[in-house]
């Protein structure tokens, strides 16, 4: 919407905007472009499947719970106790409960 005073109309722009990126997704990675071009983003991506794969076997086998931290220490002490479990419950072989 654009507001103008009284005035009230649908922006047009924008949701030509809006719909012109409908379906595209992107990433702003926080690398230095020096050492990380745009070949390496691109390679890290292709793996993104991967570490999304992880995280839904470490919700799923260790029946991880939702984070309800809000200091980033806090946070990343409960992600690599989450992922130090996957490890062992990796390590571990589906004869041992892991997988």
């Amino acid at each position: 919407m654009k507001v103008t005073g009284q005035d009230r109309a649908l922006n047009e722009e924008l949701v030509q905007n809006a719909r012109d990126l409908a379906g595209y997704k992107a990433y702003i990675p926080n690398l230095d472009p020096k050492v990380a071009g745009a070949e390496f983003v691109i390679g890290a991506y292709h793996y993104l499947w991967q570490v999304e794969k992880s995280f839904r076997i470490s919700k799923h086998d260790l029946t991880a719970r939702p984070i309800y931290h809000h200091q980033h220490e806090s946070i990343e002490a409960h992600l690599s106790v989450v992922f130090a479990a996957l490890a062992v419950a990796w390590r571990l072989g589906p004869s041992r409960g892991g997988h």
